[in-house]
């Protein structure tokens, strides 16, 4: 399940409070990981705001729809002074090893962990690689290498290859062509310690502009399905999701939201989420919203496997729902 907390601070008691107007947009990326036998990874997006308090408003009735989801977020506590406040809003969400940690449990974890690899250690990881798929193959690596010498590869290339220290595009290619393998498969991104921890700083003086504005939030090359921005709204504005998107209303102003016969008011300190692939029109004169998107079990390798299906195999994923045993 994929969760969205939105706590409130007491002044003086989080981050950066002495400032009257929006002064401060620090937003943190934090992939905090631990693995046993009872936990699994779980990644959470950190955002902080450092905002003016506007008027307390009226919350508009909500239309109950399974497709968007509206939460009520309750006022801060006392503060000494009521005209500020410091939001932290938290997306949290489970990876892959979530939907298979009932089955990964009855395995050795410290075995499995070996043949994972460290991202921090690169070369290692992609040695595992090499191994898990010419374990497919019938090949071990020092029989890969012997295979590769056969086409003409020398020694100091394909030992410079299979330790990463000297990496050859054409022995990649060889091994990709052996292996049946695609070669973005051995593109290995090592986890690096300023990786660790990602932000953006968003200047405090940028002025407003009309339209549709969105500023990126900090990413991660490591998670490439989660993410959002910020975004300032005059107008109107139509778009539909491929993610899970969870909108913020941290401004003043209201956002209006339509999609089918349904309509829903954004207030100030509400919050919204939007299933995947459903329109949604936006509109707004002067909103200020934060949207985090998470890809949830619409991930890059389901809509990988989809894209694989004939036309027959989607129509029966869609329509045949009855047991055949």
């Amino acid at each position: 399940l994929i969760l969205l907390n939105i706590y409130y601070c007491k002044k003086n008691s989080f981050l950066i409070t002495k400032y009257p107007v929006l002064t401060v947009c620090l937003f943190l990326v934090l992939p905090v990981q631990y693995f046993s036998k009872y936990h699994t990874h779980v990644y959470t997006v950190f955002f902080f705001l450092i905002i003016r308090r506007p008027p307390r408003s009226t919350l508009s009735s909500s239309s109950a729809a399974s497709d968007v989801y509206k939460r009520q977020v309750p006022h801060s506590f006392t503060s000494r002074d009521p005209e500020q406040y410091a939001a932290i809003v938290a997306v949290t969400f489970s990876g892959y090893v979530r939907d298979v940690l009932n089955d990964l449990v009855h395995h050795d974890i410290e075995r499995l962990m070996s043949h994972a690899g460290d991202l921090r250690n690169a070369p290692q990881v992609f040695e595992r690689k090499l191994e898990r798929f010419s374990e497919l193959r019938g090949l071990t690596v020092p029989e890969l290498g012997i295979q590769l010498a056969e086409q003409g590869h020398s020694k100091e290339a394909i030992e410079g290859t299979l330790s990463q220290n000297v990496m050859d595009p054409t022995v990649i290619e060889s091994i990709s062509n052996i292996l049946d393998i695609p070669k973005a498969e051995f593109d290995v991104l090592q986890l690096d310690q300023d990786q660790e921890v990602t932000y953006a700083f968003v200047s405090p003086d940028q002025p407003d502009e009309q339209g549709s504005v969105k500023r990126a939030l900090a990413s991660c090359k490591h998670h490439i399905e989660a993410g959002g921005y910020s975004w300032s709204l005059y107008g109107k504005e139509s778009l539909t999701s491929q993610f899970f998107s969870y909108i913020y209303n941290y401004g003043e102003r209201p956002m209006e939201l339509a999609w089918a016969d349904q309509t829903q008011t954004l207030a100030h300190g509400d919050s919204v989420v939007i299933k995947p692939f459903i329109p949604v029109s936006f509109s707004a004169d002067g909103a200020k919203v934060v949207v985090c998107k998470v890809a949830g079990c619409v991930n890059n390798r389901v809509m990988h496997e989809c894209s694989l299906f004939a036309a027959e195999g989607l129509q029966r994923m869609n329509e045949d729902t009855t047991q055949w045993f």
